[in-house]
This record gives C-alpha cells, structure tokens and sequence, in this order.
C-alpha cells in the first residue's frame, strides 16, 4: 500500500483534522463528539452491568455509588482520551517530520494515545480482542490464513485444555483472569457436585444470552425501542446461551467422570474436560471468543513463568497501546477485515470523526500496489 504525493505531504489540517483547519479548535470540537460518542457506546452497557449488581446485591450502596460514578466518568472520558490524543499525536509528529507515511498517520499515533489513556482509565482486553481479531481477518483476506468452522473450533478445544489446566495450576493471587469459566481449585463433595453442575449450567446458559444480548446493543442500540425489542430474543442471543452451558456441562460432567473412577482430584483433569468441552464453539463459532481464550492463556502462563523484567501495570498499558494503534490501522486502510464490534467502537469514540476522515482518505488519496 502506498499514499499519493497528496498525502504525504499534505498538512494535519488537510489530512487529519480535515472538518476545521485550526488545531486547536479541532481538538475543541472532538472533546464534545467524543464524549457524546463514548456515552453512546457505553452507558446501555454500564446501565446493565449496574442493574444486575444491584439484583445481586454484591456490595454497599456506598461502594457501588462509587463505582458508578468512577466508571461514569469513564464512560465520558473513554472518547475524548482515545480521540484527542490520537489527532494530537498525529498532528505533532507531522510538524517534527514535516511528512506523512503509512505508519505515522495512524498507527504510531493511536499507539501512543493508547499508552497514554490506558494510564488514565485503565487498559481493557476487550481492545486487545477487538485488535487481535482484525489481525486474523486481514490475514484470512491476505488467503495467508484459512478460517472455518473445523479450524477455529480445533484451535479453541487445544487453547481451552491448556487454559483449564493453567488456571488449575494458578494460584489465588492471579486476579486478571477475565475468561467467563473458571474451574474448581479443589474437589467438592460428591453428594452436591451433580446438584452444582445443574445450577452452573443453568446460570451460565442465562450469561450466554445475557452476551448475546449485549453484543447486539454494541451493534446496533435501536434494538432498546419498543417496537424492536423482540430483536433481542432470537437465534443470534440464544446461540451465545447454548454455547456457554454446554460448555460448562461438558466440562464439568468429564471431570466429575474422572474423579470418580481414579478417585482422586488432578490438575491434569483439566486437559481432556477443556479439550471436549471445547467441540461446544461449533454451536456459535466467534472469532473474539476464540482469542479471548487464546489472551486468557497467554496472560495465566507469563503470570506463572513469573517474569519481573516489566511491572505488569506496565506491560498491560503497552500492550494496549499496541493493539489500540493496530486497531486503529486496520480500521483505516482495511474497514472490511476489521472486527465489526472494533470498528463500531472506533465510530462511536470520535461520534463519527474518525469514520469520515478514513472514507475521504481511501476515497481520494489512497491507492494500493
């Protein structure tokens, strides 16, 4: 891929900031329509994760106020903190280069507005998903990668065994694991352990339409009007739902098998329960599931191996702003592979900003050999 002459030696009014010519006053406007933007994409999903916190009845009134207001704050902060520093970023690299390339207008500049924001609101695996994803599609579309049902489902059920085993072997003091199951440090009784599966199986069938549900509002938020609200109860939820309690079930009835008939409780359990439980991605194959696993795995083994060459706060922000700048390229010079949830998120971040400037690029200016 190549840019034009236009491009590279183009101003970051022309190319960057191109609806408002002062830098200033780019950065201005952005501060609302981001912040619009990131409500948009977050408050329907802060809302629901509240509401089932107070049905819970996790925590105190006070802690959960705080929370609430913390993650509000997010919420509003999300947008102008990811957009801003990416247009400033970019703007001053320009002015010290005096020219664009593919490298420094997009990605060099989202990769250090990721670094940056990931100090100031926290780095989330969701964007290292979203990141990852965007990767594999444009290396499936490159024909460098054969994506399927049979191959992702094989590569989920070997990534799901050794994740179930090290998450066995992970001690209490691992708190950054995010996958949706975890399993059982020690055996239970054996009079409630079929009772348990029964209630396990019951609760994560309901968070897999819970999923479902949310995945859709990221989507598409019309779905919340009246006249669209049968949408979020159809294949497309229900799938989600089937997907996690069969793989809860499978797992955890191997396991319960195992015990029984050797009569004692093995970490090692874990390799063929992860590994057939794994056949349950067939029902809803999902790219972003399948590297959840996959960044779940990576994160418990470097937490085993026990590596103190980088704090992990640390590493967690530069692997954020890693994937956030390679997002953010993708999303630019390759829309159709990028994650559909990523682009969206990229969208509603700038309210559109970011959206507009990358079809006037690719419509005018860029040309690929």
């Amino acid at each position: 891929m190549l840019l034009s002459k236009y491009i590279v030696e183009g101003t970051c009014s022309e190319i960057v900031h191109n609806w408002e010519p002062n830098c200033l006053n780019a950065y201005r406007s952005l501060i609302r329509d981001s912040a619009i933007g990131g409500l948009k994409m977050l408050l329907p999903l802060l809302c629901i994760n509240y509401g089932l916190r107070i049905w819970r009845k996790n925590k105190s009134n006070d802690t959960l106020a705080k929370d609430l207001l913390i993650d509000g704050l997010r919420c509003i902060g999300i947008g102008p903190c990811l957009t801003i520093t990416t247009v400033f970023y970019s703007c001053t690299i320009r002015y010290f280069l005096n020219r664009y390339t593919i490298i420094t207008l997009t990605c060099i500049p989202a990769i250090l507005s990721g670094y940056t924001s990931a100090w100031i609101l926290g780095s989330k695996m969701t964007t290292q998903i979203l990141a990852l994803e965007s990767i594999v599609n444009v290396m499936a579309a490159s024909g460098r990668l054969k994506l399927n049902r049979y191959n992702e489902t094989i590569f989920f059920m070997f990534t799901n065994a050794c994740l179930m085993y090290a998450s066995k072997l992970s001690g209490p003091s691992y708190t950054s694991y995010t996958w949706f199951f975890k399993p059982d440090k020690k055996r239970r009784d054996e009079k409630i352990y079929l009772e348990s599966i029964f209630k396990k199986t019951r609760y994560y069938f309901g968070l897999g339409i819970g999923y479902g549900i949310v995945r859709m509002l990221i989507r598409d938020t019309s779905v919340l009007k009246l006249k669209n609200m049968h949408k979020l109860f159809n294949k497309q939820t229900l799938k989600p739902g089937i997907f996690a309690g069969s793989y809860v079930v499978l797992y955890e009835m191997i396991v319960y098998a195992m015990n029984r008939y050797f009569q004692k409780d093995r970490p090692a359990y874990a390799l063929p329960a992860g590994f057939l439980a794994g056949l349950s991605y067939a029902i809803d194959p999902n790219l972003a599931i399948n590297i959840s696993a996959f960044i779940n795995l990576i994160q418990i083994l470097y937490y085993l191996a026990d590596t103190q060459l980088l704090r992990p706060s640390l590493m967690e922000s530069i692997i954020f702003g890693l994937c956030y700048g390679t997002m953010i390229h993708i999303n630019f010079f390759y829309p159709e592979n990028t994650a559909k949830i990523g682009s969206r998120m990229v969208e509603l971040c700038s309210n559109g900003r970011f959206k507009f400037v990358a079809t006037l690029l690719r419509k005018n200016v860029i040309y690929t050999v």
